[in-house]
């Protein structure tokens, strides 16, 4: 890669105005119809944006976007936090829900793949953070399983399904710095 990558930690009250960008890097990273990529943009990014301890990051190479990562606080009443909360305590794993954060999304456009961009991403989410982090990610993407073991995530739940939805996903777990998960 010829271009240097920087990382920039995006503050709460500047990220409403990246929902554009993290739309339009997410709908090509993850092949989504426009449709939801403009859910995204007006409704639920927004929405993350104004939970608690909502944290961003987005790689730009040439001060162009090419990557973002974001997450909050997981807490009760929302929607991923009451999808996965029974099958946690079910498993005794109730404990990481405390004061867990979510990592929500990640996502490098497709033409930067593979170049270390989600490491650095997920090395500056994770710098300095003193609570657990929760990720939710498809069993049908074992690079991400494997990107995320080796920043220290381990699975939880390795056979979750949501309700209604047929694919497999793997709840990771990741302790807070200095504790052991």
């Amino acid at each position: 890669m010829s271009e240097a990558v920087t990382i920039h930690h995006i503050e709460p009250f500047r990220a409403l105005s990246a929902a554009g960008a993290v739309a339009a890097i997410w709908r090509e990273a993850t092949n989504a119809e426009e449709a939801a990529a403009r859910e995204l943009a007006n409704g639920t990014f927004p929405k993350h944006v104004s939970w608690p301890g909502f944290r961003m990051f987005v790689a730009a190479i040439d001060g162009n976007p090419v990557g973002f990562i974001y997450g909050y606080r997981s807490l009760p009443g929302q929607w991923w936090h009451d999808q996965v909360r029974d099958a946690l305590i079910a498993a005794g794993q109730e404990s990481w829900l405390e004061k867990a954060l979510e990592l929500a999304e990640i996502a490098v456009l497709p033409a930067f793949q593979g170049l270390g961009i989600g490491t650095q991403l997920i090395d500056a989410f994770l710098e300095n953070l003193n609570r657990p982090v929760l990720l939710a990610v498809e069993a049908a993407q074992p690079h991400a399983h494997v990107l995320y073991a080796a920043h220290g995530f381990r699975d939880l739940l390795p056979d979750f399904r949501y309700p209604g939805w047929d694919d497999q996903i793997i709840v990771m777990g990741r302790p807070a710095q200095g504790e052991q998960g």
